[in-house]
């Protein structure tokens, strides 16, 4: 983690973290005062919470939420007076960015229930979550990824149309390709705090450059 300062400048790095297993997509959110962090722990088939009363680092596990679940990017928001849980889960002949499914609960600290139409969705393109749901005159989007080409090739907007614990339902209204910025080729996060809004992009670095020219080399 580092602080950014506002003016261009950023502060020392430092380990916010560190299990013994692969971690990514840092979600983290607010809830009675207190700051929470849900990592994607797929890695250890557990969907984990941590809280900290040293923000942004000295985090402690709280409580496993899901356990014996491959779940990935797990994304949480509260709307309705309810907390849902969206995430994409691997299953055996299917990519991890396929099956969307979601969970709901009337905390954050659970017990999270299944919703009664998992999987929602079944769409490569636009399944997976890519940051946190948010709202434009009275209507809910969620960020999604496409990956039908490759994994973070781009971020769609879906309008959630209809949610309950019995039936959901959104539609495809908009996408940011990596067009945005010189020499990307994805972009899959987009998240928003009072002014701030961070979208990230991937580009083809030098060690990208050094593997195509090997693979290159052994064609000819």
């Amino acid at each position: 983690v580092m602080e950014w300062k506002g003016d261009g400048e950023w502060g020392t790095p430092a380990i916010a973290l560190k299990r013994p297993y692969h971690l990514s997509y840092p979600f983290l959110f607010e809830w009675e005062g207190e700051h929470y962090l849900i990592p994607e722990s797929v890695a250890n088939r557990r969907v984990e919470l941590y809280r900290t009363s040293s923000f942004p680092i000295g985090w402690r596990l709280d409580r496993v939420l899901l356990d014996d679940i491959d779940a990935v990017d797990p994304t949480v928001v509260r709307l309705d007076d309810r907390w849902w849980m969206f995430v994409t889960v691997r299953n055996p002949g299917r990519s991890p960015s396929t099956e969307l499914h979601v969970f709901h609960a009337e905390t954050p600290l659970g017990p999270w229930s299944s919703h009664a139409l998992n999987p929602v969705k079944l769409d490569i393109r636009s399944a997976r979550p890519a940051g946190r749901p948010f709202e434009v005159d009275g209507s809910i989007y969620r960020p999604s990824q496409d990956c039908s080409v490759r994994y973070g090739g781009a971020i769609v907007l879906n309008r959630i149309e209809q949610l309950s614990e019995t039936d959901y339902r959104e539609v495809v209204v908009d996408r940011i390709d990596p067009g945005w910025g010189p020499g990307l080729i994805g972009t899959h996060t987009i998240n928003s705090h009072h002014e701030l809004t961070v979208v990230d992009g991937l580009a083809r670095g030098a060690r990208f450059e050094r593997w195509a020219r090997k693979k290159a080399a052994r064609r000819r």
